[in-house]
């Protein structure tokens, strides 16, 4: 009989050790985002890419380079404000692909196509994105995936040259 015991003490801890790793791996969401201004003509200095928070979207305001800032309409007790920029090429284009929440490792991760548009000159593009309140103490990553215009469609799908 102990044996018996032993044997289902010890399917039970697995099943719980199981069920542990399945909720850490869920702990990203994807969040609702809406892009508030995306600009590659302006400079927003000196915002630095991650969460803005109203003193510094006020200052932003007063900078004339900074037009996107101008347009941002936000309700800072409902929602967070994240500021980002990509550099590449003169006839870059940005996409953002999504923006999730870890919440084990608290940060934001949003997540954007850089797309070179074939040009030798320098570019940047940069905007405002809001999304529902997080926590103070999270932070922002960029992931920027870099990729050639001529292996990208308008839809998102990369185009096939086979």
């Amino acid at each position: 009989m102990n044996d018996h015991i032993q044997k289902v003490m010890s399917l039970a801890i697995l099943f719980v050790a199981l069920f542990a790793a399945e909720a850490a791996s869920q702990t990203v969401t994807e969040l609702p985002f809406t892009n508030r201004g995306m600009s590659g003509r302006s400079i927003c200095f000196p915002l630095k890419t991650g969460i803005i928070k109203k003193e510094d979207l006020d200052k932003a305001r007063e900078d004339k380079g900074c037009i996107p800032a101008k347009y941002v309409d936000i309700d800072f007790d409902e929602q967070t404000l994240l500021f980002w920029h990509v550099g590449g090429d003169c006839h870059m284009r940005a996409v953002i692909k999504g923006v999730s929440l870890d919440e084990i490792n608290k940060v934001v991760t949003v997540e954007i196509d850089n797309i070179s548009g074939g040009c030798r000159a320098g570019g940047l593009v940069e905007g405002f994105l809001t999304v529902d309140k997080i926590p103070d103490d999270f932070g922002v990553q960029i992931i920027e995936n870099q990729i050639d215009v001529l292996n990208y469609r308008k839809d998102g799908f990369p185009i096939s040259i086979f």
